[in-house]
């Protein structure tokens, strides 16, 4: 048994080790960066913060709040702002679903997936950088390195955002238009491009 404050050391009493870092905290510390700080990493959400919250990361998850549930978050500042009932995310890669506050349902995976994210809904995202912009709308699928990268719904009166952008860039210069089905290599990117162009277009497939 180990008092508050006391390190297991994993590497014979240098760099390695767990700790409690504060109230039910528990985080790891394992070797150094570049500018000779020792890394850490969050093990467990803090004292309270909601039900069945996995975390792994500097950071990650820091700010779960006693109501919200089942959400996941693996990655530096995955996940860290200040929750309010957000059940059911999940964040996997560094800064992703940075900034959700009151969010559900969403799944992003990739560095910076969902980062601008606060109230969107049901939402799902592999490749780094897609949907990286939205901060309301939802209902999207992302998938491909910056697919869906600038959209959001925001000021449109409608969070329902309902695209689907699948591909390299797949759909990255959509901002507020909805309903639209981009498959491809830079599917719905290029705004020149009749073929290929669509920032506010709805209902489209390209």
């Amino acid at each position: 048994t180990l008092s508050s404050g006391d390190k297991l050391y994993l590497d014979g009493g240098t760099h390695t080790y767990f700790t409690e870092a504060s109230n039910d905290i528990v985080k790891l510390y394992a070797g150094v960066d570049n500018a000779g700080d020792v890394r850490e990493y969050n093990m467990s959400p803090k004292s309270g913060a909601g039900v069945k919250n996995t975390v792994y990361g500097q950071s990650a998850g820091a700010n779960i709040d006693a109501n919200t549930i089942s959400c996941t978050y693996f990655g530096a500042y995955a996940g860290d702002h200040t929750h309010d009932d957000a059940d059911g995310n999940t964040g996997i890669g560094a800064l992703s679903l940075s900034a959700l506050t009151t969010g559900k349902g969403n799944t992003l995976v990739g560095r910076t997936s969902g980062y601008s994210m606060t109230t969107s809904l049901y939402s799902t995202a592999i490749g780094s950088y897609a949907l990286q912009a939205e901060t309301i709308g939802g209902k999207s699928v992302a998938v491909g390195y910056n697919a869906l990268g600038s959209q959001n719904r925001a000021g449109e009166g409608d969070v329902n955002a309902r695209n689907v952008g699948i591909g390299y860039y797949g759909g990255k210069n959509v901002t507020t238009g909805k309903d639209n089905t981009m498959v491809g290599w830079k599917a719905g990117y290029d705004a020149d491009s009749p073929t290929r162009g669509n920032t506010t277009g709805s209902e489209n497939v390209f």
